[in-house]
């Protein structure tokens, strides 16, 4: 009996991959770390490594020697697993080397599970793991995703799968230990029967009748303190989800605007597109895809540069005022365009950003910049001790050829 009570108490071993995007995002990872354990699994990650301790070698043993590795996808982790086509370092690079090694070279592929945490399986999933089907814990569904991937955890299949997946829910390891499990029990009830009889043998494995189960209850992964414990680490995680949900916007449209600074255009192209379809609140994103589209800098196979603009502008703001306008200059409509400057407000809290913003494209030498500095300059959005709006004007002739005459016209202020 001390044999079989031993052999129970081996548990599911679960190794952690995922990115280190944000202090929140490791705090979410912390928490479900936390839930796997007290819910029986032993589980490895990188917040138990020693101080001293070699994180390739950490992750090696940690992938090799465990039942299965829980892959937290994100945007971020996608990006870092991706490249290491293009030999880039870190430890979710060496980690996705080793599990697709894995993955490849021994066939392993019920190992490895995708646990969705962040953006969309398309933005989320590493080139080599699409297909696999995985665990969404976004959204409404997470509870019972939870219990899903819990039940798959523990080698018991999920309810809404036929028979036939049975062969296919565990590792070769965890089939192994069962066999030898299941020898043993065989070995020992032989035993017991022959010393002690079968009354023995009742006694030992059957449930008082106070204590008996139904067999729907017995099929089913968790009882009822078990079902407010997912709900427990699931108000953990997602306790705030507006609030998650706009940190990670704010994110994504902050890393789209560093990698547009570094000309890494597609990639903030993508960036800006991911934050609008999770739901930017306000324009940024926006703005920002349509400024990308306008100038050619990105193609997007989800947007129309019109309705995009169109959008902006029923928000308001200078920014969505100014990229239309020159959007206008692109298909030679001046005196509309003329029209938009003319309602940039001095006031309007976005115009010290926005002067920045082509600021920095007319310290590029790029002729949009002295464009719009010279129109808010005319309109005394923009101050100038140096230049006048003529002389920005004239920096612009440069590529804009067909630029009218009356650009260098005095404005009428009074009403502006």
């Amino acid at each position: 009996l001390n044999i079989v009570i031993l052999w129970g108490m081996i548990m599911t071993t679960v190794f952690i991959s995922y990115s280190w995007d944000s202090d929140l995002h490791k705090e979410r990872i912390k928490r479900f770390v936390e839930y796997l354990r007290r819910h029986g699994m032993e589980v490895i990650f990188d917040g138990d490594a020693r101080p001293g301790e070699l994180l390739p070698d950490f992750m090696e043993k940690g992938i090799r020697g465990s039942d299965y590795v829980l892959m937290c996808f994100t945007p971020t982790y996608k990006r870092k697993a991706d490249g290491r086509l293009k030999r880039e370092t870190g430890g979710v690079v060496y980690e996705s080397t080793i599990i697709t090694g894995e993955i490849y070279s021994r066939n392993n592929q019920y190992k490895f599970i995708p646990i969705l945490f962040d953006g969309t399986w398309e933005s989320s999933t590493p080139y080599w793991a699409v297909g696999k089907l995985g665990i969404d814990l976004r959204g409404n569904n997470a509870e019972s995703e939870m219990a899903k991937l819990m039940r798959t955890l523990n080698d018991k299949p999920p309810v809404d799968l036929p028979t036939v997946s049975l062969q296919m829910t565990g590792n070769g390891k965890t089939k192994k230990r069962n066999r030898i499990f299941l020898t043993v029990m065989i070995v020992m009830a032989a035993i017991v029967v022959v010393l002690f009889g079968y009354n023995i043998i009742e006694k030992l494995i059957m449930p008082d009748d106070t204590k008996s189960i139904s067999s729907s209850e017995s099929d089913s992964y968790t009882t009822s303190d078990n079902d407010l414990s997912v709900k427990e680490l699931v108000n953990q995680i997602w306790e705030d989800s507006n609030y998650i949900r706009s940190e990670y916007v704010k994110n994504l449209i902050n890393t789209g605007i560093t990698r547009y600074n570094n000309e890494d255009f597609p990639y903030a192209g993508a960036l800006f597109e991911q934050a609008i379809k999770e739901g930017d609140e306000g324009t940024t994103a926006k703005n920002n895809l349509a400024f990308m589209i306008r100038r050619r800098e990105y193609k997007s196979e989800n947007y129309e540069l019109e309705d995009l603009l169109s959008q902006c502008r029923e928000s308001g703001g200078a920014f969505a005022l100014i990229n239309y306008a020159m959007y206008l200059v692109s298909v030679n409509e001046w005196e509309d365009a003329d029209s938009q400057f003319k309602m940039v407000k001095s006031s309007d809290p976005e115009i010290k950003e926005c002067i920045d913003w082509w600021m920095k494209l007319y310290n590029r030498k790029e002729c949009e910049g002295s464009l719009v500095l010279g129109w808010l300059l005319k309109y005394g959005v923009y101050e100038d001790e140096e230049k006048s709006a003529s002389d920005y004007f004239e920096d612009a002739k440069e590529d804009y050829e067909n630029m009218p005459d009356f650009l260098y016209s005095t404005p009428d202020l009074s009403q502006k």
